[in-house]
């Protein structure tokens, strides 16, 4: 019996150190990704892996909103400047 507890104790603690592993790895990967999404906004380049774009504008201002995992990049073009935002995917967009 005291074997067989080892067992089960081994298995779930596999399973939970894999879980942790991928769960790290993709919260990496889509960080840079985000990152690498941010530059390219600001530069006016081809944006990876978007999940979906909402616009916003009014008369003083356009608000551009690039969503994707678990951040979204927010672009405020105002008449003399252009401000850009990385937020959180719950966060208000306009």
């Amino acid at each position: 019996m005291e074997n067989k507890g080892k067992k089960i104790f081994l298995i779930l603690k596999i399973i939970s150190c894999f879980l942790i592993y991928t769960i790290l790895f993709l919260l990496v990967v889509n960080t840079v990704i985000g990152y690498i999404n941010f530059n390219n906004i600001q530069n006016d380049k081809k944006i990876y892996f978007i999940s979906g774009t909402k616009t916003h504008e009014s008369d003083e201002e356009l608000i551009t909103s690039y969503r994707f995992g678990i951040y979204k990049i927010i672009s405020i073009k105002r008449q003399e400047s252009i401000t850009y935002n990385l937020k959180l995917w719950f966060s208000k967009d306009f």
